[in-house]
């Protein structure tokens, strides 16, 4: 079987290869107010691994690069740098990783929502985190400096300036840092390619906009020769020019990896030893030429483009039926958006003789938002309007929406609000929307009981 299977592997990663030159060019250093002429090496195979889900490949890159730093002899302590929109299990992972090495320390960065504009929501709060990890080393040195970027929040679902964000990493630490890009909802959404990121590290998954089949994820780790290309650029045109050749390590970014699972592959290379786990089922890896292929045949742009035309549509049509607004500007998003609930008007007392709803689809969407807004006018005098919603209370909004109306959407806590994440796809239509919005609009017109607080 070894003889059949691994060259079917390694053909898939090529394959892999071929359709992200194909489907994602974009290095995003349009989104740069300074942008200057971007160069990467053509992505290369040997750069890729295959993975089950990007858990595992988190939870590899994540812990080898810490083995690697204290294996070490740098000075000083090592910093992980990550953001408060950071997905909820890599967080918990951090914190794991902090048991089994007490010295790291991690600097959380906050993004505040409604976020207006990445320079001042991104951008500024990145360098000022910079600037505080740098005084707390001697001067005339640098920091080490581990950076978690999600390139897509899942919670808030933002497409961050990740190369951008990677660039002010390096300058602050040119030489000290290493920077990873969870990537979860990169592929399918937008065109941006792995390489382009500018990251040490990415991770990615198949499944959730390409449609491949769950069990599909992928680590891209820039090569050694990646790495000596990018110093050179930074050495050349970077804000820290002068310590922008020296490396701690002349490894490629695959050659820190060291896998969770150690079998037959063991001593092998990098590929084989990812590849070899143990007993598993392979056919998700090997269908993903025909995911390929589908997109190929139906027009990656065409589709892309329609996706996210539909959730512009669909967000707008909430926002007008809710009276509210966005979680930042239309245009930061991809294929999902952030659309504020109009929790104020939800978490109400309703009245005794209130009818219960059972049919919404007459309603005037204005009309119970409107009454709603009416009595908010006098909460507004006790602060209520505005208060600081809890984690809790968008639970019970988003089991609310399934269990009367079955609607399922997530419902994220961000900043004080709540919104709803919505998302859009091809098999989506802004009927699916309607529905959201009479339903948001149903738990306005019936309230929901706000737990009291003791």
């Amino acid at each position: 079987m070894d003889r059949q299977l691994f060259p079917l592997l390694v053909s898939v990663l090529h394959e892999t290869v071929a359709f992200l030159k194909e489907t994602h060019t974009s290095t995003g250093s349009e989104c740069n107010t300074e942008s200057r002429p971007v160069y990467e090496l053509p992505l290369s195979a040997k750069e890729l691994f295959l993975f089950d889900n990007v858990t595992t490949a988190t939870n590899t890159v994540l812990r080898s690069v810490l083995n690697s730093h204290f294996s070490s002899d740098f000075p000083f302590p090592m910093t992980v740098l990550y953001f408060n929109v950071t997905y909820g299990s890599t967080k918990k992972f951090l914190k794991e990783l902090q048991k089994d090495f007490p010295t790291i320390q991690l600097k959380e960065v906050e993004i505040v929502f409604p976020l207006t504009d990445v320079d001042t929501g991104v951008l500024t709060p990145l360098k000022e985190a910079c600037e505080k990890i740098q005084r707390t080393v001697p001067e005339g040195n640098s920091a080490a400096v581990l950076s978690v970027i999600d390139a897509i929040p899942s919670n808030a679902p933002v497409v961050l300036p990740v190369r951008q964000m990677n660039e002010i990493v390096r300058g602050f630490f040119p030489s000290t840092s290493t920077t990873f890009v969870d990537g979860a909802h990169l592929l399918g959404s937008t065109d941006l390619s792995l390489e382009g990121l500018g990251s040490d590290y990415v991770v990615c998954n198949f499944h959730k906009w390409l449609c491949a089949p769950k069990g599909t994820a992928l680590l891209f780790a820039a090569s050694a020769e990646r790495q000596r290309e990018r110093r050179k650029q930074r050495a050349v045109s970077g804000p820290n020019a002068e310590n922008a050749g020296t490396a701690r390590t002349e490894k490629g970014a695959g050659e820190v990896v060291k896998p969770l699972v150690i079998s037959h592959a063991a001593g092998s290379c990098l590929a084989a030893q990812l590849f070899w786990t143990g007993l598993k089922d392979f056919s998700a890896w090997l269908s993903l030429p025909s995911v390929y292929d589908f997109w190929r045949e139906q027009g990656v742009n065409r589709l892309r483009d329609g996706i996210h035309g539909l959730m512009r549509e669909g967000a707008t049509l909430l926002s007008q039926m809710w009276g509210t607004g966005f979680g930042a500007p239309l245009n930061l998003f991809a294929s999902m958006a952030l659309v504020e609930l109009p929790a104020s008007s939800i978490f109400r007392c309703p009245p005794s003789d209130t009818p219960a709803v059972t049919d919404l689809r007459e309603r005037r969407p204005s009309d119970s938002i409107h009454k709603a807004r009416e009595e908010d006018k006098i909460e507004n005098s006790r602060g209520e309007a505005d208060r600081d919603f809890s984690f809790e209370e968008g639970e019970m909004v988003q089991n609310a929406l399934f269990g009367t109306y079955n609607v399922e959407v997530p419902v994220k806590k961000l900043s004080r609000r709540l919104y709803v994440r919505i998302s859009a796809h091809m098999y989506n239509s802004l009927k699916d929307f309607e529905a959201l919005g009479k339903a948001v609009l149903g738990l306005v017109e019936t309230g929901i009981q706000p737990r009291i607080q003791r």
